[in-house]
């Protein structure tokens, strides 16, 4: 509650005194007051009536809105940012009550454009803006920036402020702090090379390290910036003790298999990153955090915990295709990427289709016996039934492939493989000990819908025939595939692709047809049928052959968000002798596409059709329905 001042009232206000409340004390009293108020009353109201309604209308002397007029700058990105940052293009719309508001919008603008200025080298800039009036209710603010010349970094001094004993050089090069002394100094360069002189200062057994202060001297005479870093680096680190926390059914001796660096070795934050990245690689895991501690113990190790979430290491999923040429194919699997505790994976699949049938399985045993090195197992019992011969098989395979680096594999196994085979009307046993041997490159930034790198597949299989069947013969097969982006974000992308294959040691009619090259269909030169390409017998069923040679070129264009298209051209040839005839005998296709870009793949839809066809043998079309990319 608010007292009233009165005789006996003591109140100070600020910049005030006590005298005028006694005045005014005292006139309230009085019928002299008493009719000054009531004469002035019918004005008061008035005038705050007049002051609400001026929200609503313009003021006398309000400006309604403003153009701006940049003066002309030949750097169009600089341009655009000196727009951005002012503030003044988005503002012009909004009113300014009087000109003196506007003016001190505009300078508000010109402070942040000196700002941007100087974050990008330029050190004496001049910026000069006025303001012209063309009529009551607008302006137009004319801003005109000289840049001046850009500054370049003359140096970059590191220097340590820590006391103690001389620590290991620091071996930094310009190169590692991302600077380029050729281009204009930016801001960004160098907050980025703070970033960096820590991460390469981690590398090499100071993580603690840290950046005490950072002064920029700049030279007008020279048209350059000296840059002097003081840096506290902190005690000399090694690896410690290795912690895992958050393993449930993942074994701990698991995940450390998997750990790049041994104890007493000199730190390397680098290989912390190794460690995360081959984890998460693992699949076993939805997060990985590598931190070491805070400060190294008595002995100068640092320890190190390992901290994982681990997922669900079991799933479920079916999928299909549909093309004219194979029908409906249904798909199913099931998978466990976990089964004994190491990261052993298992799966299975399930086709069941209108040319093919089978089941599947596939088990991984990681990092077998040494760092990446795994043993696979593969098994399948399947039926195909295309054009030209049925075949019942069962197969196992076992293999030992090893990486090397990122992109390079090798794998050499052996297996048996049992075989049906029925080819006009002829039944056939074939039993086959395999030796495959398999060598890999993959540089694609993507499994299911690369756009750059290139993969590379040479396979090499020795089919000695064992039981009753005295036929031998080696299957060698070539694919390349290259991914060229031709704008940013996978908007457009050139991809082709090669293939070439040979069998030597059997003629082409003792080769089981199962075992025996052909070209046409999904996988292949879309256009055509499946098998199709090639030599035909009289009921224009495919023979097959002992070598082939494939090609084709497709542009992906992603128009929206998640819809793309595609247009290609394919060719392919299969041959009777063990040599592809280059050039000979090819059938082209050509076709386009649609692409719905999901988060586990493209769905595509493709129709193709043969640009050479052949009269009673190729239809006029081909349509295809599938998941992922066509190579």
């Amino acid at each position: 509650m608010l007292a009233k001042p009165g005789a006996g009232s003591h109140i100070h206000p600020i910049g005030g005194s006590e005298s005028r409340y006694k005045v005014c004390d005292q006139m309230a009293g009085s019928g002299a007051t008493r009719r000054i108020v009531r004469f002035l009353l019918p004005g008061v109201v008035v005038f705050f009536a007049m002051a609400g309604l001026a929200g609503v209308t313009p003021a006398i002397g309000q400006i309604q809105g403003y153009t701006v007029t940049l003066g002309e700058i030949s750097d169009k990105s600089l341009r655009e940012a000196i727009l951005s940052v002012s503030q003044l293009e988005e503002g012009k719309d909004r009113p300014s009550p009087t000109l003196r508001a506007l003016r001190l919008r505009v300078e508000a603008g010109v402070e942040r454009v000196e700002k941007l200025l100087r974050s990008r080298g330029y050190y004496r800039s001049n910026i000069t803006y006025r303001i012209e009036r063309p009529d009551p209710a607008n302006a137009e603010v004319v801003l005109n920036v000289d840049s001046g010349p850009p500054y370049r970094l003359a140096a970059f001094d590191i220097v340590s402020t820590t006391p103690g004993e001389p620590r290991t050089p620091i071996d930094v090069s310009y190169e590692m702090l991302g600077i380029d002394t050729a281009k204009p100094l930016q801001a960004e360069q160098v907050i980025a090379a703070d970033s960096r002189l820590l991460a390469t200062l981690a590398k090499q057994g100071y993580p603690l390290a840290r950046i005490l202060e950072r002064k920029t001297v700049v030279d007008h005479q020279s048209q350059s910036v000296r840059i002097a870093v003081s840096l506290d680096m902190a005690r000399f680190a090694r690896f410690g003790a290795t912690a895992v926390d958050g393993v449930s059914t993942v074994e701990k001796e698991y995940v450390l298999r998997y750990q790049s660096w041994g104890q007493g070795e000199r730190f390397d934050a680098g290989k912390l990153e190794e460690t995360r990245a081959k984890l998460r690689e693992t699949g076993l895991f939805t997060s990985v955090l590598i931190k070491h501690a805070t400060a190294p113990d008595d002995t100068g190790e640092l320890p190190v915990t390992i901290s994982v979430v681990e997922r669900k290491h079991r799933s479920l999923g079916a999928g299909g295709s549909f093309s004219t040429t194979e029908g409906l194919l249904a798909t199913a699997f099931w998978e466990h990427r976990n089964l004994m505790g190491h990261g052993e994976r298992l799966r299975l699949d399930v086709e069941v289709g209108e040319i093919r049938q089978g089941l599947f399985g596939n088990f991984r045993i990681p990092e077998f016996m040494v760092d990446n090195q795994d043993i696979v197992i593969d098994a399948r019992i399947a039926q195909e039934e295309p054009d030209g011969f049925t075949s019942q098989d069962v197969a196992a395979v076992a293999r030992l492939e090893r990486r090397f680096g990122k992109v390079y594999s090798a794998s050499g196994g052996v297996g048996f493989e049992h075989s049906l085979v029925d080819e006009n009307g002829v039944e056939e046993d074939f039993s086959f000990l395999v030796l495959p041997l398999i060598l890999r490159h993959d540089s694609s930034d993507d499994v299911l819908d690369p756009g750059r790198g290139h993969r590379d597949t040479l396979a090499i299989t020795p089919n000695i025939g064992i039981l009753d069947t005295d036929t031998t013969f080696v299957s060698t097969r070539l694919f390349n595939s290259i991914y060229l982006p031709l704008a940013e974000k996978k908007k457009l992308v050139l991809a082709g692709w090669l293939r070439l294959g040979t069998i030597v040691g059997e003629e082409t009619p003792d080769v089981p047809a199962n075992k025996r090259l052909y070209a046409g269909g999904p996988g292949s030169v879309r256009g055509y049928s499946l098998n199709s390409i090639g030599p035909l017998d009289s009921q224009n069923d495919p023979i097959g052959g002992r070598s082939l040679t494939e090609f084709g070129a497709e542009l992906r264009w992603r128009a929206f968000e998640s819809i793309g298209f595609v247009a290609f051209v394919e060719a392919g040839g299969v041959y009777d002798d063990n040599v592809p005839e280059f050039g000979k005998d090819l059938q082209w296709g050509g076709g386009i596409g649609g692409r719905y870009l999901t988060a586990v793949g493209p769905i595509r839809f493709d129709v193709a059709v043969p640009l050479n066809r052949r009269n009673g043998v190729d239809d006029a079309f081909q349509i295809l329905v599938s998941l992922g990319q066509a190579f």
